[in-house]
């Protein structure tokens, strides 16, 4: 019985897919969300956040290199978990993978936590489809509480609906 449980959790594919758009110049991010209904309907939800980062966000003077680029060493605490974030200013634009971890300028290649792992495997420069990184016009916007509530209620319906018990963490 466990064993067919593990099979039919593994075909399953969770009902929330989750994009991050961030507009350097507004200084906003979008989090598009992709909530599958069923096999033939999906609803799109969009929120957004002022980039900010935690308040003991300190830069220390430790370096080190990741994917050839010097990087300097962060801390701060998020969710009482100490953090620890690498970034460069070597690349020519200020970006973070996770909104909360944005440097005042550089690229964030490395995050860690406790429950935190963000590593970048890569840089490379190149052209991008532009319209591939705008959010989805048929995105209905919700506050980032209404986003939570809706993600909470799909994770509620996959667990009934797959049968599988899970315990989710705050």
């Amino acid at each position: 019985m466990m064993q067919r449980m593990q099979q039919r959790a593994r075909r399953m594919r969770f009902p929330i897919e989750e994009t991050i758009h961030t507009n350097l110049a507004t200084g906003k991010t979008y989090t598009v969300s992709t909530l599958t209904v069923d096999s033939t309907r999906k609803e799109y939800y969009q929120s957004e956040q002022l980039v900010s980062r935690p308040a003991d966000w300190e830069v220390s003077g430790k370096t080190k290199k990741i994917l050839g680029y010097t990087c300097q060493k962060a801390t701060c605490t998020v969710k009482e978990q100490p953090c620890t974030v690498w970034f460069t200013t070597e690349l020519p634009f200020t970006f973070s993978p996770v909104p909360n971890f944005m440097p005042d300028k550089g690229v964030v290649l490395l995050i860690e936590s406790d429950d935190l792992l963000y590593r970048a495997t890569k840089v490379s420069a190149g052209t991008v489809d532009e319209a591939s990184l705008k959010p989805n016009p048929a995105a209905k916007p919700v506050t980032k509480e209404e986003m939570a509530e809706v993600n909470k209620k799909a994770m509620a319906t996959f667990r009934q609906q797959s049968g599988i018990q899970m315990q989710m963490r705050n």
